[in-house]
């Protein structure tokens, strides 16, 4: 099977599905059927034989189905289905795979996903009641995400962030542990502050109910000392209620603008909204100046040295090697001029401007044509990558929160461009 992915990966197709045949004539082999019928599938889409992937999708369904328990790979062969089925317009059989994916489906993403297409699905078969249905249900169960945005915009229902202002009187009635975090806050003392706040918050957690103030205390506590990647990771550990009631009043804390100045000057620069800066800021570093990935890419908008390079000279921005781009001020003025370089480079395609910044402009240049031919939402989905795939919804539904923010007068709350 492994050889079987590195031939498709060469984009030895032919190859791939050979060995893969000959894999399943096997009677006693170590491999695992479905699994073997799955790939084949995928790789008979690529040679525009729908009816042998289809086929290929039916058996290994069957397979799962006689199995007790229900495996993500029955989810992700239901899903392919039902796009293959939408792609070609058959829209109600899209619809059975995706209501047969529904049932058996325990990832809440996926749900998500599947609520938007079916309710987008019962529009082109002209059943709007039952399209704003999904829609409906799906902005209850993704307030704020990507597909939950969008359902909004179809149903025409704005988006609404509170930014309720939080007091220390409200949430401290011990005026030492007050004044400590004043004055670490005051110093710089980050370290010291981190071991005081994970001591704060384990009193609070380890707690069988922990209520929204308690919450909130630990939120406010943790975005004293900048430690915003906290803040959105504690979403995951809140009860489905106080989520809610917390996405609904303290949305802010959950998209911070920090480094204001520095992004105001590099977006004044390069004629770029402020808004994509900080949303590209977050998903890459959550403001973390001294992040670093296993792919050594560098601080707030991680830049890899030779991309930074690369983008300084082409610019004549003065850069003196890796250690720059720990400093604010330059990272920020690089990776602007490097995003904007990008959307001047993809027509000023939101998408494919952001795809090139996770996965690089040569996989994008390579698959850019084959998706132009899609509708831009159906394009996201077709992005061969899954991590640049899930990139993109996050940068755009950042983008949203980022924009509404930082323009709370202005009625269009959704900016169409990033989805054209």
């Amino acid at each position: 099977m492994e050889l079987a992915r590195q031939k498709w990966n060469l984009d030895k197709n032919q190859q791939a599905i050979e060995l893969i045949t000959h894999l399943l004539k096997e009677p006693k082999s170590e491999f695992i059927r479905e699994e073997a019928l799955y790939l084949r599938g995928l790789i008979y889409i690529q040679e525009n034989q729908t009816e042998r992937s289809l086929k290929d999708w039916e058996e290994a369904i069957e397979i799962l189905n006689e199995k007790k328990y229900k495996t993500n790979l029955l989810s992700k062969i239901l899903w392919k289905k039902a796009w293959l089925f939408r792609q070609n317009k058959q829209y109600k059989k899209a619809l059975q795979s995706f209501k047969a994916l529904k049932k058996i489906n325990k990832n809440i993403y996926t749900d998500f996903k599947v609520l938007f297409w079916m309710g987008k699905t019962y529009l082109e078969l002209n059943q709007r009641r039952l399209a704003r249905n999904s829609f409906y249900e799906l902005i209850k169960k993704d307030h704020f995400g990507y597909y939950g945005l969008l359902a909004r915009r179809i149903l025409n229902t704005k988006l609404e962030i509170a930014t309720i202002a939080v007091e220390e009187s409200d949430l401290f009635k011990d005026k030492k542990a007050e004044n400590l975090i004043h004055w670490l806050v005051l110093f710089n003392e980050a370290e010291l502050l981190s071991r005081f706040l994970d001591t704060q918050k384990d009193k609070i957690l380890n707690k069988k109910k922990i209520t929204e103030t308690e919450w909130l205390k630990i939120i406010w506590l943790w975005e004293k000392a900048k430690k915003y990647l906290n803040i959105f990771q504690s979403l995951e550990l809140m009860d489905a209620q106080t989520k809610s009631v917390f996405l609904a009043k303290y949305a802010h804390f959950l998209f911070p603008i920090d480094f204001y100045k520095e992004v105001e000057t590099a977006s004044k620069k390069r004629k770029l909204d402020t808004a994509l800066i900080f949303a590209i800021i977050r998903q890459e570093s959550a403001f973390n100046v001294r992040a670093r990935s296993p792919a050594d890419a560098f601080g707030l908008m991680q830049l890899i040295p030779s991309t930074a390079r690369q983008t300084a000279r082409k610019n004549r921005i003065s850069y003196r090697g890796f250690k720059d781009l720990y400093r604010p001020a330059k990272n920020i003025f690089l990776g602007t001029a490097y995003i904007k370089s990008l959307l001047r480079q993809h027509d000023g395609s939101f998408v494919f401007a952001v795809s090139a910044y996770n996965a690089g402009s040569t996989p994008v240049n390579k698959w850019k044509e084959k998706l132009k031919e899609f509708d831009t939402l159906e394009l996201i989905e077709n992005i061969p990558y899954e991590e640049t795939r899930t990139y993109v919804r996050l940068l755009i539904r950042n983008y949203v929160f980022y924009y509404n923010l930082l323009n709370k007068d202005n009625e269009n709350w959704f900016p169409d461009w990033v989805i054209q």
